[in-house]
């Protein structure tokens, strides 16, 4: 399976999912800030706050089987869905291959699966890392 038909996957879960379950889609907008409490690091996005984006995830209670960072702040996104990951589950993290997310998912502590493969919307091949805490023992 490659980067592009897991995202699918993860995609279609999740809306089934929601579906199924009664959840909600959500979708939170970053706050123009002069001081952003988490920044983004993409061009064109200095200026704004991500905090209420990446606390999305404790406006929901329980642990996620699947959690998917793929947006914005990925690296604060990272951090804020380790605790939220249940025993077992996985966190889907798209354009992996991007240094500053290297660097996020190296100090997480997490096990890490690479899929290369396509992009629909970038011109080169690039990677989605399927991420999983290591069980203790």
């Amino acid at each position: 399976m490659n980067s592009g038909q897991l995202m699918q996957l993860a995609k279609t879960v999740y809306t089934a999912g929601a579906r199924r379950f009664g959840g909600l889609l959500t979708r939170t907008e970053a706050i123009p800030s002069d001081t952003p409490i988490v920044p983004s690091a993409k061009e064109g996005h200095t200026g704004l706050d991500f905090a209420d984006y990446v606390a999305t995830i404790d406006k929901v209670g329980g642990t996620f089987a699947l959690i998917v960072i793929d947006g914005r702040a990925r690296e604060a996104c990272l951090t804020a869905a380790l605790p939220r990951l249940e025993p077992g589950g996985i966190i889907v993290f798209d354009n992996s291959r991007r240094r500053r997310y290297r660097q996020a998912i190296a100090a997480a502590g997490v096990t890490e699966r690479r899929l290369r493969g396509l992009t629909p919307a970038l011109p080169y091949p690039d990677r989605t890392s399927v991420l999983s805490v290591p069980r203790p023992g």
